[in-house]
């Protein structure tokens, strides 16, 4: 069953009279799933240096410009341990006690030259040591997820044992809470408004940039943190962003990445400029849209992937030489803290290595046409929240049919 997800009742600012975003009850809540799926792997402590792991165990914002200027040491029963790369930004979380804030080394994704890279690095795998040391852990294997090859080293240097805790880290943050959902939708909300300011602007003569910047302006304002990309394509190949839109045109765009408290959006539309779309674009939009929801209302708690993906067409039908080439044109993938998490649906890996759907599982699904220029470039997404019995589309703007924006009158 497919159903449209409710109504906000509640803006981005947190008032004590609605029923909004709880962070605090957020916070506990992640930290907990987290210390859950490390017990179940048998991981005593992981080293998280992944910005979005990081924000999902701490609520702390990694850095993704430099690789381990900020990272976190995660055990079974205390609380984390935040590494700060510069002491006048350790009280930027008020939320951590002092006492677990340590200074972090860093090499500047190895800027500094290999003989500064390796003794930073070893700084770093000393400073890990003693604090798994002072925890009595000093024994124990530990997860990491991506350090970088000298920390990996130094780390084996040291004697320390480690495993890939990316699994776990997916795992914990797989089913989302009811506040990280909140995140979702607002941010599904605030994207929203960067499509209206693009459907307002949108008119013969503007450039695919004027409407990106519209959108990024109307973002900005509406309150969302970051935008990785509005990815807009009026026919020419996306990114060629000083195109003049003309009448005819199809205009397709994909928020990515664009986000609230650091939760990702990833959702297509698509309008036809200054006409009516034809009878091909519409058939074309309408198979497409067709399949997407037909893949919408096979999704539910229990189902596999696999079950899904038999339902998207196989890679030969639409043109291409292999999976690996489609891997991403039809498709489903977890969506949370960051573009891609568990679970991933499409043909490439879902039949041979399935994963299960869980009530509260967040997803974007996408579904895109044999390519076609004659016809423009459109494709459809939806971002999903997986409930009882099916799922609940977070987004509202309607996806059934092709748009057009600013009609061009011609009298009679």
């Amino acid at each position: 069953m497919i159903e449209a997800s409710p109504k906000l009742t509640f803006g981005t600012r947190a008032a004590d009279w609605t029923e909004g975003i709880n962070f605090s009850r957020m916070r506990k809540d992640r930290l907990a799933r987290t210390h859950a799926a490390l017990k179940q792997n048998d991981i005593t402590a992981c080293l998280l240096t992944r910005p979005e792991n990081i924000r999902y165990a701490t609520a702390g914002r990694g850095l993704d410009f430099i690789d381990q200027s900020r990272y976190a040491l995660i055990t079974e029963k205390n609380e984390p341990i935040f590494y700060e790369s510069h002491g006048t930004l350790a009280g930027i979380h008020p939320w951590v006690n002092p006492e677990n804030i340590r200074q972090s080394f860093h090499w500047a994704n190895q800027a500094c030259g290999p003989t500064a890279v390796w003794e930073s690095a070893k700084k770093f795998a000393d400073s890990i040591k003693q604090e798994l040391k002072t925890q009595g852990l000093e024994k124990e294997k530990i997860g990491i997820d991506t350090v970088d090859e000298p920390g990996r080293l130094a780390l084996k240097e040291a004697g320390i044992k480690t495993v890939n805790a990316m699994p776990v880290m997916l795992e914990a943050r797989a089913v989302k809470t009811q506040d990280e959902l909140n995140c979702l939708r607002m941010a599904v909300a605030i994207t929203e408004i960067g499509w209206c300011a693009i459907y307002d602007a949108l008119r013969p003569g503007v450039r695919d940039c004027d409407l990106v910047a519209a959108a990024h302006e109307a973002m900005y304002k509406a309150g969302i943190e970051d935008i990785w990309m509005v990815i807009l394509s009026s026919g020419g190949p996306p990114q060629v962003m000083d195109k003049i839109i003309r009448v005819g045109d199809v205009v397709t765009v994909d928020f990515v990445r664009c986000t609230y408290m650091g939760y990702n959006t990833c959702w297509y539309r698509n309008t036809v400029v200054g006409k009516k779309p034809s009878a091909q674009q519409m058939d074309k939009y309408k198979r497409m849209n067709d399949r997407l929801y037909k893949v919408l209302d096979a999704i539910k708690p229990g189902v596999t992937t696999a079950e899904v993906a038999r339902l998207w067409e196989p890679a030969d039908q639409k043109g291409f030489t292999s999976e690996e080439a489609a891997w991403c044109d039809d498709m489903g993938h977890g969506i949370g803290l960051s573009l891609y998490e568990y679970p991933v649906t499409n043909r490439l890996w879902s039949l041979d290595h399935p994963q299960t759907y869980e009530k509260g599982m967040t997803i974007a699904v996408e579904a895109l046409d044999t390519i076609d220029p004659s016809l423009g470039r459109i494709k459809v997404e939806e971002m999903v929240v997986v409930t009882d019995n099916g799922v609940q589309i977070l987004n509202t703007l309607p996806s059934k049919g092709l748009m057009v924006a600013h009609p061009i009158q011609i009298a009679e």
